[in-house]
């Protein structure tokens, strides 16, 4: 099944029990959040359009996750190459105008040796199943431009390089670090969890080894809390690693789709996956989350945007709880992660 088909048929894996997810429309919204819906162009009569749009721009989103984890694997893997490795990063810093020579030969050794392991079958699917014009030479210079402009020093820069960046499976082991505060805050589970952007630990922009488990970290840790368990991604490899978990697989566009329409969850965890989305797509996944949630249920992300706690308060989502989370030092500079829980009406 290649990746297009798959997203046209998100019943290619089993339902959820009761799976009862819904399109996301204007007459679902509260009354108190109207006023701030115009303003972001999603009054009465919009959200068709919106949808379209967020449907087209997702499939581009994917392809340009892809290209990334394929130059990230080729520039980086050992497993089909005697070629030394190379630091996306750091090439990327010296700006080249075309993919190097060295770049190539790895590019044509990825191509030639058949995959050695999971890892190098997947990220050949990836490739195989991108449109024509991603070539080796299209998923080098994307990824570069990437890595340039994620490099900026302005807070507001990077915000909008993410709003618009491709959707990658990218976690770290860290990622649960924001599941432990929230449930060491709330408590275990008490009813069904959805869990969005699980992830898998596919490729890495940096210190990249052919050894690193193919693992979803943030799955991990939360079957060891609940044994009700949907998780949530739009990425084919992610959903397919996924299927022989005790969980339920959704294919699932958070911007245009409640998980549910009935409020069947009791907590929804989202974590570096609002930092993709602008202004007008949080709203509409902050209003899926709403209705996606039982009364006294809660929404936990790692998002500091005030934007975040502003459309909480207007759907009924208002936000309960924050907290700041060491994730250690990196040269002398501490890195912090948050928690952010909202609490639904």
């Amino acid at each position: 099944m290649t990746r297009r088909s798959f997203l046209a048929a998100p019943s290619a894996f089993a339902a959820c029990p009761d799976s009862d997810h819904a399109e996301l429309d204007f007459t679902h919204l509260p009354a108190s959040a109207h006023a701030i819906a115009d303003d972001l162009r999603l009054g009465e009569g919009a959200w068709t359009p919106y949808r379209e749009q967020q449907r087209k721009l997702l499939l581009s989103r994917i392809d340009e996750g892809s290209a990334e984890h394929v130059t990230y694997y080729v520039l980086q893997s050992q497993s089909f190459t005697r070629h030394a490795p190379i630091d996306p990063v750091r090439l990327a810093a010296a700006k080249p105008a075309q993919i190097t020579a060295a770049a190539r030969e790895r590019f044509d050794d990825f191509l030639a040796h058949p995959p050695a392991d999971e890892r190098g079958r997947i990220v050949r699917e990836l490739f195989g199943n991108l449109p024509p014009s991603w070539t080796a030479e299209a998923c080098f210079a994307h990824t570069m431009r990437f890595l340039n402009k994620r490099s900026s020093n302005q807070q507001s820069a990077r915000d909008e390089l993410y709003q618009r960046r491709g959707l990658s499976s990218d976690t770290t082991p860290n990622q649960t670090l924001v599941i432990d505060r929230a449930l060491a805050h709330l408590g275990p589970p008490q009813g069904r969890t959805l869990l969005v952007g699980p992830g898998l630990d596919l490729t890495r922009r940096e210190a990249f080894r052919d050894d690193i488990p193919l693992q979803a970290y943030q799955v991990d840790r939360l079957l060891a809390a609940t044994a009700l368990l949907d998780c949530a991604d739009v990425r084919p490899e992610v959903l397919a690693f996924l299927k022989p978990r005790p969980v339920c697989p959704l294919h699932l566009d958070i911007s245009t789709t409640a998980a549910s329409a009935r409020g069947r969850y009791s907590l929804i965890l989202v974590t570096n996956v609002l930092l993709y989305l602008g202004d007008q797509a949080l709203f509409a996944a902050m209003a899926g989350f709403a209705r996606s949630l039982a009364p006294g249920g809660h929404l936990v992300h790692n998002d500091v945007r005030f934007a975040t706690k502003v459309f909480g308060e207007v759907l009924g989502l208002p936000a309960a709880h924050y907290e700041s989370i060491s994730l250690g030092k990196r040269q002398g500079v501490e890195l912090l992660d948050r928690a952010v829980i909202h609490r639904r009406l």
